[in-house]
């Protein structure tokens, strides 16, 4: 800080965290005040030491998550499958038959995936994507961005990103048979995961 600006003055702004990844690609620790016991000096008080360097050969590591979300699934092909279902635990009957249907046709089963309910755990991207480490994200009903990933897109647009396959389709009401438009939406979600899926 200058001279010219007073202590309090300077609020420092929250970096996006998609940039942060970015330019941290092996992660980073942020360790609070609380934690460390540490103050920030005070304006007139005398500088202190700095702190000793990591000794060589050692990594900071990154915090365990606190989180333990509740999934459907063994999670055998790293297939993660994002619902919004606030009638049930994590989807309900008629709509898990047709996600049967959807990862039956890709050759997956429940074993291969790990199906989450964001209506009922509110799961945060990061921390999920600590837990559960997809190489193929589907999200049926609920953006991406809802959940804090930093990568917005379009319905039924394949989108690869940070070693993942990413897609976004409406919610399985709007897919379901008695939807207007659901014959021309499931066209569009077959031809997605066929860029998925060897169907």
């Amino acid at each position: 800080m200058t001279d010219d600006i007073k202590k309090g003055e300077m609020i420092p702004e929250r970096m996006p965290e998609a940039l942060l990844a970015d330019i941290f690609p092996k992660g980073i620790v942020v360790i609070s005040e609380e934690f460390t016991g540490a103050s920030l000096p005070e304006q007139n008080s005398p500088p202190q030491a700095p702190a000793s360097p990591l000794q060589e050969g050692t990594m900071p590591v990154r915090p365990e998550v606190t989180v333990a979300y509740q999934y459907l699934g063994g999670f055998g092909k790293k297939v993660l499958v994002v619902v919004h279902d606030p009638t049930s635990l994590h989807l309900n009957q008629q709509d898990l038959e047709f996600l049967g249907k959807i990862i039956g046709a890709g050759k997956l089963s429940m074993a291969d995936i790990a199906l989450v309910n964001a209506a009922t755990q509110q799961p945060e991207y990061y921390a999920l994507q600590e837990q559960l480490p997809a190489s193929v994200a589907l999200y049926f009903g609920i953006e991406p961005a809802t959940i804090g990933a930093p990568v917005k897109f379009p319905q039924f647009q394949v989108q690869q990103w940070n070693h993942c396959t990413f897609l976004f389709s409406p919610d399985f009401e709007a897919l379901s048979p008695f939807a207007s438009n659901a014959v021309a939406l499931k066209k569009e979600l077959w031809a997605a995961l066929k860029k998925i899926f060897p169907l």
